[in-house]
């Protein structure tokens, strides 16, 4: 891929121009399976539902199921 998973998060933000225009509720997961690392991005228009603390934590709860460990 030559680049990293924030930079292509990034790239797909600017593309898909998520969220309702306007609004900025859009909401990122990638996930770089060969890498071993997901991101999540979270528009503005979310950050008082989704702060940053819950996302690292949805984020934590997502890693045993990617790496197979849980059904």
């Amino acid at each position: 891929m030559g680049t990293t998973p924030a930079d292509y998060a990034n790239r797909l933000e600017d593309k898909w121009k998520m969220g309702k225009k306007g609004s900025d509720r859009g909401v990122l997961f990638l996930l770089a399976v060969n890498e071993h690392k997901y991101r999540i991005d979270v528009g503005s228009g979310w950050k008082a539902s989704c702060p940053d603390g819950k996302v690292g934590d949805i984020g934590r709860d997502m890693v045993p199921d990617l790496r197979g460990q849980r059904l």
